[in-house]
């Protein structure tokens, strides 16, 4: 498998009514596996982004991982959301299973 990112994101937690994403399930590339998953915090995601490291979504099937989507960070009047295009819309967007 080659490498999609330095980490995935499989899974969301979104508070009720919110436009953000509260906690992520993210897991690590381990250099030819999908490590196992770990929980992130929006606000730790946000600097991880602007600081370089990369994340895509992926969705498991059949037993099988696949990319989804690059995940970028818009700035829209100084607030910051997550979303897997890079329209200006003010809300996270990641279509992901919800835990």
């Amino acid at each position: 498998m080659s490498k999609w990112a330095d980490y995935y994101i499989s899974a969301v937690r979104c508070s009720i009514g919110s436009k953000h994403v509260g906690l992520l399930k993210v897991h690590q590339d381990t250099g030819g596996s999908i490590g196992p998953s770990e929980l992130l915090l929006r606000n730790e995601l946000i600097p991880a982004i602007e600081t370089g490291t990369t994340f895509v979504t992926i969705i498991n099937t059949d037993e099988n991982w696949f990319k989804e989507s690059d995940v970028y960070i818009v700035e829209i009047d100084g607030l910051k959301f997550i979303r897997t295009d890079t329209q200006k819309i003010a809300s996270d967007n990641i279509n992901l299973p919800k835990f």
